[in-house]
């Protein structure tokens, strides 16, 4: 039997929806691929007895747009409609990464009318990224050498392949001025002035920082809201903030010492890691002064099923339907295939040619947790939990059509043009 509490609105982060607000053709908002990151959760807490639509609601969004924006369209609506239902009850918030900043962004503004209970922030930026400030003015990700890529690392990368595609734009410098008129959200995740020096050069193993103030851009949005952070304090029953440890995490940026002094621009040359963090945000920047935060050794996209425990301690579900304790996300190896056009896939063990999973007209057949997205000419399959080793792709079938594939590890990725009624096999290493 359920036992009172509080409806529930979980706010996934960046690049976690997808549907026409974002992409047309890609049809109703919803996770997306981005379901091997959030299901977990979501099962998790339907375990203990949340229905969605009835106590539990998602709240997707167009993550390109400033936090204010999403507020406003997507999760004001969301409360509202759930105050129909549920009345003066208080409303819990489950947010990861840039959710957070959405949560906050209505609770700290002059329209909130105190109905949040629990405010739970999985891996927030608080103070921002590194690696935002790095696209936002380089307008490229930063590619690390040697280096296993995280699965969000592997999403940001597939989602902009796809924005590349539908919407005739190129990533590089030489395009800024598109990628920030459609991505403003980015901005909004560069470091903020209480992030403290973010930019730095080296002279041998020396590192100088330097003072924000000299940076090309700022993030008054961020600055804004820590200013005014005391204000959840007073908006919310209780603030809580679940933060990633022990993960390579950017913490400064490396900038050529000579063209940095003589302001020509902003030349990024290296980026100083430190393992405070989960690989995405630092540890410090999910922290918020004066609110309780609780530590979990995981990844940027590990923490959100890592946090369920956490998360049923936090809102006192012991014993109200599961007795199960969750356990600890372990990382997977994952293939991505992205291709635009049609065609069969058959990924295979090059060693044994056992075929570990097929695609056929968007049916796929494996015994490996997967997530096959279909959209209007495109697909996006990703396998999980593969075991090491080299692998095999065969694409066949093509027909007529001009086909192009992205294929995606941990470690690499290679992208192959025209692949033009003909077979065509990639290789590709798990490690």
């Amino acid at each position: 039997m359920k036992t009172e509490r509080n409806p529930v609105i979980f706010i996934p982060g960046i690049m976690g929806s997808i549907g026409n607000d974002i992409i047309p053709g890609t049809g109703k908002l919803g996770f997306g691929v981005a379901k091997i990151i959030y299901n977990p959760l979501i099962k998790g807490l339907e375990r203990y007895g949340y229905v969605q639509e009835e106590d539990l609601y998602i709240c997707f969004y167009d993550w390109r747009k400033s936090n204010i924006e999403s507020t406003l369209k997507y999760l004001i609506p969301i409360i509202e409609r759930i105050k129909q239902t549920h009345g003066n009850k208080k409303i819990d918030i489950i947010c990861h990464s840039m959710g957070g900043l959405i949560a906050r962004t209505y609770i700290q503004r002059y329209y909130y009318k105190k109905e949040i209970g629990n405010l739970i922030m999985i891996a927030t930026p608080n103070r921002g990224a590194v690696s935002a400030y790095y696209f936002w003015s380089q307008g490229n990700f930063y590619n690390i050498k040697n280096s296993r890529r995280g699965l969000q690392d592997l999403l940001s990368k597939g989602y902009i392949w796809l924005f590349q595609k539908l919407m005739n734009f190129s990533l590089g410098s030489e395009n800024l001025e598109k990628i920030h008129e459609m991505f403003p959200s980015v901005r909004e995740l560069i470091p903020s002035y209480d992030y403290g020096p973010y930019m730095c050069y080296k002279e041998g193993s020396v590192i100088t920082t330097v003072p924000t103030f000299y940076s090309k851009y700022r993030n008054d949005f961020l600055d804004k809201l820590n200013y005014w952070s005391h204000l959840l304090k007073y908006g919310t029953n209780r603030t809580h903030c679940i933060i990633g440890n022990k993960n390579q995490t950017g913490q400064y940026l490396v900038f050529n010492k000579d063209v940095f002094v003589n302001r020509v621009n902003e030349d990024i040359i290296d980026i100083e890691y430190t393992d405070e963090g989960d690989k995405t945000v630092t540890s410090f920047s999910a922290q918020l002064d004066g609110f309780d935060y609780y530590t979990l050794n995981n990844n940027h996209h590990q923490i959100v099923e890592a946090s369920i425990n956490t998360i049923v301690n936090i809102l006192k579900l012991e014993g109200q339907i599961s007795e199960d304790k969750f356990s600890e996300s372990v990382e997977s190896n994952y293939i991505h295939v992205l291709l635009e056009g049609h065609a069969n896939i058959n990924i295979s063990n090059k060693k044994t040619n056992r075929i570990l999973a097929k695609v056929r007209r968007h049916n796929i057949f494996t015994k490996y947790e997967y997530i096959l997205e279909t959209y209007e000419g495109y697909s996006w399959l990703i396998i999980k939990g593969i075991p090491k080793g080299e692998y095999s792709i065969n694409i066949s079938e093509l027909g007529v059509s001009e086909v192009t594939a992205l294929i995606m590890t941990e470690h690499h990725d290679r992208e192959y043009n025209s692949l033009v009624n003909k077979s065509k096999t990639l290789e590709v290493q798990v490690f």
